[in-house]
């Protein structure tokens, strides 16, 4: 009888190890998706920003300017008249542009972005 109980045990506490193994799984998994949906909202954030000021700046005409902090470290493209974010492998956000006369001069590391019309000609610069 004493033998039975240890495997009625043995069989119990199995049973919670697997329940906590799959809890703990499902857990992990949610996490990972969270870390992906955060990442991404920060590229659709500075994505936002870089059309909305590269916009803002062509309308205004030769000699404006602007700087944008970049708080995230997401890279950069222009594509015709497309503003490219990349923020995960094989992952973008992007936006349309008004224009498509776009000098980029993209850096490492850079904290901010200048954006200029210089004679139509939108300049935009990592720093």
């Amino acid at each position: 009888m004493k033998g039975q109980v240890t495997a009625e045990f043995v069989i119990t506490l199995v049973i919670l190890f697997s329940l906590f193994s799959l809890v703990v799984f499902v857990s992990i998994q949610q996490q990972e998706n969270i870390n992906f949906n955060s990442e991404k909202i920060k590229a659709k954030t500075l994505m936002q920003k870089v059309a909305i000021g590269v916009n803002g700046i062509y309308i205004a005409g030769d000699g404006s300017e602007t700087i944008i902090t970049k708080e995230f470290d997401f890279e950069l493209e222009f594509e015709e008249n497309y503003l490219k974010v990349n923020y995960a492998q094989g992952q973008f956000v992007s936006s349309s542009v008004l224009t498509n006369n776009i000098d980029f001069t993209s850096k490492a590391n850079a904290s901010t972005i200048e954006i200029r019309n210089n004679q139509g000609v939108i300049e935009v610069e990592e720093l």
